[in-house]
């Protein structure tokens, strides 16, 4: 998802929880905005997240066990991992519309490749290619709205952009199910929407800009500028994050058909309602000023672990899966609003890279999550996999950040 670009100062750099009526408006931005959430969500919804969607058709077609369809998933977000920091560098130098048809091919040809893969191995490559267009999509549309849409807009445009992560994953499901057992079909409509989304994004935003100071080449202070008593806690909670939502993204839906016996229709509904319950994830900058940071985040994380042990102990229950999904997809959106936020306050000198790095370790254990509950799934079931996870969450909420943090300490 994309951040938000924060001024001198990071002053006043939350996103407001809603955009405030009346800013769909030229002020906003909205020739960039809409193609920039739409390029969001086919990069995130589509090419990144759907691959847990069409898991268990992938197992059945390429005869995978649990440890290598974690395997195979992983590949997205190493991907994804690799491509943000390429597009950092490739930003200043090449300007936001060129990154961003980058991204657009690579999303486009991923998901062609996913839709052709005759093995899983060039299954594998096809989702690391996919998941690699996230990471190019994010950085440019920070750039392009920084550079296009006015500064007092700049939070509700970059509120809409973000939703097109749940937007996409909202998508992906009538599709699917429209579509029915042909699963390739269905990647190559993902594929030819990217195709359409890259070409309605070229007129939208702005090329190299030629005026701007080339990148200042530096010291950087060392390790200990990034990683620090401050620092830290931001970075292990946000690895720890990552790591838990893997079992979630990957094997959620197929738990629901394998063990829990769900139709394609309503794991479909389970699968959709996970991305509209995203949309809640820009209430994050309310929650964090209600009851301060501390507190936004433990609720959270402790909310999230029980969505993922609610969905192990009972995947035949429509209405406790529902409510699983409901509360994983809104809590995954809200903790990346948070650590948005807390890194902001992190890294007041560098703020766009603290949340780059925040974001980069929540694929990181993304990365190892997927591979890692996919081989415990193989030797002991997938209920206690989740069932762990869920408590790791759980766990991962005494990391609290440092006293006066966003006034994070609050009643802590």
């Amino acid at each position: 998802m994309t951040t938000e670009r924060i001024r001198d100062g990071g002053r006043d750099a939350t996103p407001p929880a809603h955009p405030p009526a009346g800013d769909l408006l030229p002020g906003i931005g909205v020739r960039l905005v809409l193609p920039g959430l739409a390029m969001i969500a086919v990069c995130y919804g589509l090419a990144r997240f759907s691959y847990g969607l069409f898991l268990p058709e992938f197992r059945e077609t390429f005869h995978l066990g649990p440890g290598l369809l974690g395997l195979v998933g992983a590949g997205s977000y190493v991907g994804y991992c690799l491509a943000i920091a390429a597009s950092g560098v490739l930003c200043p130098r090449l300007g936001p519309r060129t990154v961003v048809i980058i991204a657009g091919t690579v999303c486009t040809a991923g998901m062609c490749l996913v839709a052709v893969a005759p093995t899983g191995t060039v299954l594998a490559v096809a989702v690391l290619i996919a998941g690699t267009s996230a990471g190019f999509a994010s950085p440019p549309m920070g750039d392009a709205v920084d550079r296009r849409v006015a500064e007092r807009h700049q939070g509700a445009a970059n509120t809409w952009i973000n939703s097109g992560t749940s937007i996409g994953v909202l998508v992906s499901g009538p599709v699917a199910l429209f579509i029915g057992d042909d699963w390739r079909l269905a990647w190559f409509a993902f594929a030819a929407a990217a195709l359409a989304v890259t070409v309605w994004c070229v007129p939208a935003l702005p090329g190299r800009d030629r005026a701007a100071a080339p990148p200042v080449r530096g010291r950087h202070g060392g390790i200990s500028r990034w990683v620090n008593r401050t620092t830290l806690p931001l970075l292990a909670s946000s690895g720890a994050m990552g790591l838990v939502s893997a079992v979630y993204w990957t094997f959620s839906r197929d738990l629901v058909v394998s063990r829990g016996h769900l139709g394609d229709t309503a794991s479909m509904v389970f699968w959709m309602v996970i991305g509209v319950s995203g949309l809640l994830g820009g209430l994050a900058g309310r929650l964090v000023r209600t009851v301060g940071l501390t507190w936004a985040l433990r609720c959270c994380l402790a909310a999230f672990g029980a969505a993922i042990t609610t969905l192990a102990l009972a995947p035949g229950s429509l209405v406790l899966v529902l409510a699983s999904g409901t509360a994983f997809g809104a809590c995954y959106i809200l903790l990346t609003g948070i650590y948005l936020i807390w890194s902001i306050d992190a890294f007041p000198q560098q703020p766009s890279a603290g949340i780059a790095l925040s974001f980069a370790l929540i694929s990181v254990g993304q990365a190892v999550g997927a591979p890692l509950s996919g081989n415990l799934t193989g030797h002991f079931g997938a209920v206690p996999v989740f069932v762990l996870f869920g408590a790791l969450s759980c766990l991962a909420a005494v990391v609290r950040p440092r006293k006066g943090t966003l006034r994070g300490s609050r009643g802590a």
